[in-house]
C-alpha cells in the first residue's frame, strides 16, 4: 500500500468497502505531508485539523503507516478537499474555500467542521448543493 504519489490516492473513487479497508490498514505517513501541502497549512494548523499534537505529527512522519484512527481523520479531510476540487474546479479554489468562514456553515470554516463526522457531513452536503446549483 505504500506510495509516495499523492495522485494515486483517488479518495472519491473508493467505494465504502475499499475506503474502510485502506483506513483500517493505515495510510502511508507520506499522506500526512501530501494533505498538509495541498491545504498549505503550517504543522500546527494541520495537527489541529487532524487532532494530534505537533509532536505526534513529527513522530508519525518518521513512521511508515498511520494508526487507523489517524488514517480515518486524514481520509475525512482529504476526501472533502478532493470533492471541493471537483465542485469548485481547482485545487487552489478548494484550498481557499476549505479555509474561509462560510455563512452556510454557521460562519465556521469547512476545515473546522471537518474535524468531526457530522461536521464533515455538513460540508459534504453544502458542496453537493453547490455542485447541483441549489442556493445556499
Amino acid at each position: 500500500m505504500a506510495t509516495n504519489n499523492k495522485s494515486e490516492f483517488k479518495y472519491l473513487d473508493w467505494d465504502l468497502p475499499t475506503a474502510a479497508n485502506k483506513v483500517t490498514e493505515g495510510f502511508p505517513t507520506q499522506t500526512l505531508k501530501d494533505v498538509q501541502e495541498i491545504l498549505n497549512l503550517s504543522k500546527r494548523e494541520f495537527a489541529d485539523i487532524i487532532q494530534i499534537s505537533e509532536r505526534t505529527l513529527s513522530r508519525r512522519q518518521k513512521e511508515s503507516v498511520l494508526p487507523t484512527d489517524e488514517s480515518d481523520r486524514v481520509f475525512r479531510i482529504a476526501r472533502l478537499v478532493a470533492f471541493a476540487k471537483v465542485v469548485l474546479g481547482s485545487e487552489e479554489e478548494a484550498r481557499e474555500w476549505m479555509k474561509e468562514p462560510n455563512f452556510a456553515l454557521g460562519n465556521c470554516t469547512p476545515l473546522q467542521l471537518a474535524k468531526t463526522d457530522p461536521g464533515a457531513e455538513l460540508v459534504e452536503q453544502l458542496l453537493g448543493r453547490i455542485d447541483h446549483g441549489i442556493p445556499v
